[in-house]
């Protein structure tokens, strides 16, 4: 093994010998289960062994191999470091998500793999959106969309457009998010049979509900308040397809259902579900969840006359400041 490498993942000596698509395979085999990791538990939990392998891969960059192996090498490690840029925007590492994310189109590029490249688009596109910067998310967005219809992958071109529609939502743009959701649920339609990539699988009909209901969340607080008659089927049909194994992805949809409920005056029901949003997101290691509080304490301290409601601010204040 070599020093970086406790693990054993790789073989010593890598620089100076001739790989094959075997040492490929251990690299997407950690970010499998890094991944999974990430999913399930928050980006702080897997980020020190996604980082690990990382630096132990390095050696074999400089190794001798055929084309078919070094194209399928730079896919591999595209794809780690994507989840390693994912992880450190999950716990507010911002340049190092950056960095990471830029050798991963870059290697990504190299590969001549568009839809890896269009998915890394999707998630430099959500670090803005997530900083309330929606009009360069858009432009990513956009820019991933255009290499996705390239590579000819529908399941990426309709994660491209449903996070378009998110980004004209977030700046009251009604008419076209409702055309970028449209079209997303048109092209959804058309994904074919057969695994996904990777980077790409967890946009299944489940998250698909998930970011549909988050966009008419946003038409809701930015448009017209009757959007949450769509918002809360497709969050509620989320929350409840939503296993363990997606614990993250459960959260946020909490948060948006309790959103959507405080607004239509249900707060009750929404101050139960936000309390359940502020447990289920206290076992995760995801500083994102604190920030998307916040939206829902904005909601909770609406209704502060009400003492459900006040308990709800309460568990946010005591969360977010943990």
């Amino acid at each position: 093994m070599t020093p970086h490498d406790p693990s054993g993942t790789f073989p010593s000596g890598s620089s100076s010998r001739r790989i094959g698509i075997d040492d490929v395979r251990r690299i997407e085999a950690v970010t499998a289960r890094c991944r999974d990791t990430d999913y399930r538990r928050g980006g702080d939990a897997g980020r020190d062994d996604i980082l690990t392998c990382l630096h132990a891969s390095r050696p074999l960059t400089e190794a001798a191999m055929t084309e078919h192996v070094r194209t399928s090498l730079q896919v591999a490690l595209a794809d780690l470091h994507t989840l390693a840029g994912w992880t450190c925007f999950d716990v507010g590492d911002l340049t190092r998500a950056r960095s990471h994310l830029d050798q991963a189109l870059t290697l990504a590029r190299e590969a001549g793999n568009d839809d890896l490249a269009a998915n890394i688009h999707y998630r430099l596109g959500r670090i803005h959106l997530h900083h309330l910067q929606p009009s360069q998310a858009l432009a990513r967005f956009q820019l991933g969309e255009q290499l996705a219809r390239r590579s000819a992958t529908p399941r990426t071109v309709s994660l491209l457009l449903v996070n378009q529609a998110w980004a004209h939502a977030r700046m009251g743009a009604e008419q076209p998010a409702l055309t970028a959701l449209d079209q997303a649920h048109e092209t959804f339609a058309a994904i074919g049979p057969g695994p996904a990539p990777p980077w790409s699988a967890f946009f299944d009909a489940t998250d698909f509900d998930s970011i549909t209901g988050v966009v008419y969340t946003e038409l809701a607080q930015h448009t017209d308040t009757s959007y949450t008659s769509f918002a809360l089927p497709a969050l509620t049909r989320a929350v409840n397809s939503f296993g363990d194994d997606m614990a993250r992805s459960r959260a946020f949809c909490l948060i948006m259902l309790a959103i959507n409920h405080l607004i239509e005056g249900d707060v009750e029901h929404g101050a139960k579900i936000g309390i359940q949003a502020v447990v289920t997101s206290s076992a995760l290691t995801s500083t994102r969840t604190k920030d998307r509080m916040k939206p829902l304490a904005n909601e909770a301290y609406r209704h502060r006359d009400t003492t459900r409601a006040r308990d709800l601010a309460d568990h946010i204040t005591r969360f977010t400041q943990s």
